[in-house]
């Protein structure tokens, strides 16, 4: 999304001005683009960018090669089978992309009716939720549980949890 980053900042922001009560929780994945998962990122390129999905395929859809070099044998390659290479220029998309129903169903958990400031927006890995407390709690054990599914493991050593202004 164009302008995505300043997008969340200033949603944050409104958000907790809008309602002071609510959490939010900033999560953070381990490895995120080693670990992400292919099959459901070629998928989710094919259904919402198809013009992308062939090339894409054409690098992940099978086992690709990761190279070391200055190793005592000379250069050593070894089998990928998830997630994307860092520095591949189509890598970050891939990962996005293999989060994407993640997000969108965390997004369906923190929003209840017609609340317009509660959200979950992420950009790949780095994520920020703000949702009532009562809500967030049942996001985080979505996460919890089906996060790696998608290959999103929190690290919760780089993750961030604010608690909302309390009675």
């Amino acid at each position: 999304d164009p302008k995505g980053t300043e997008k969340i900042i200033h949603s944050t922001r409104l958000g907790m001005e809008a309602h002071p009560e609510y959490d939010l929780f900033a999560p953070d994945a381990t490895n995120a683009f080693n670990l992400c998962n292919r099959g459901i990122g070629l998928h989710e390129l094919m259904q919402r960018a198809p013009s992308m999905y062939a090339f894409t395929n054409f690098l992940y859809g099978s086992d690709s090669k990761t190279w070391f070099h200055g190793m005592e044998d000379g250069i050593q390659g070894i089998d990928c089978r998830e997630g994307s290479q860092q520095g591949c220029n189509l890598g970050n998309l891939l990962c996005g992309m293999s989060f994407q129903p993640f997000v969108e169903d965390i997004s369906k958990i923190v929003k209840h009716e017609e609340d317009i400031a509660a959200f979950a927006k992420f950009f790949v890995d780095d994520g920020n939720i703000l949702s009532s407390p009562a809500l967030m709690w049942p996001a985080l054990g979505y996460m919890i549980d089906n996060g790696p599914s998608y290959g999103y493991h929190m690290n919760l050593s780089k993750s961030v949890y604010l608690i909302g202004v309390c009675n």
